[in-house]
Order: C-alpha cells, then structure tokens, then sequence
C-alpha cells in the first residue's frame, strides 16, 4: 500500500490541478491493483491540516509526501507534480524503482 498525503489550499490556484493528477493517478493504480493508493487530503485552512501542516514543516501548497514500504522515508514532491513524477515517486516509494541520484556539475564534467 502506498501512502499519499496531499497538502493544499482553497485559494491556491494550482492546488485543483495537482489533485487531479492524484487522484487520475490513484485511480488507473488502484483499477490495476485494488487498495494500491491510498490519498489523504489536508486543506490547510482548516485547524487538522494547518496542524498537519505545521507538524511536515509545509510551507506552500501544493505539498505531496508519498509513503510506502520500499523505503523507510517519506518522498516529498511540492509543487503541482506531472503524472510521470508521481508515478515514479510511487515506484520508489513501493520499492519498484530504484532512486537516481542526479549527478552534480563537476561530477558530469570529471565523467565519474
């Protein structure tokens, strides 16, 4: 099972588009296998979300944290997340994916 904790905002304009995405996602992975995704929603302007909110240290909306049991941490995405993200963020967080460490400026230069 893996865990989606979304963080958004009744005023935030990117909010309704990065819930979409959740959502659309959840659904084609939880159509495959069921009970895949599961998607907890906090509006920080209710005093539970702003609570949650304060306890992950979000500071903007949108905020995603994505659980599961292939890693011990939890995989933060802020921002509105494309589809491909969030389903590479979800492999990774069931251990379906390894994680890619980008290679830093002078780690590409060197060729190492």
């Amino acid at each position: 099972m893996t865990k989606i904790e979304l963080f958004v905002s009744p005023t935030c304009p990117y909010c309704p588009g990065a819930k979409n995405t959740v959502h659309e996602v959840a659904a084609q992975l939880n159509a495959q296998k069921q009970g895949a995704v599961e998607i907890v929603e906090y509006d920080t302007f209710t005093p539970q979300g702003s609570a949650k909110a304060s306890e992950y240290g979000v500071t903007h909306v949108p905020t995603l944290f994505i659980s599961g049991s292939g890693i011990p941490q939890k995989i933060l995405l802020d921002d509105a997340p494309t589809q491909k993200d969030l389903l590479d963020a979800i492999e990774m967080a069931q251990g379906t994916k390894k994680i890619e460490r980008k290679k830093g400026f002078f780690e590409r230069l060197l060729g190492k």
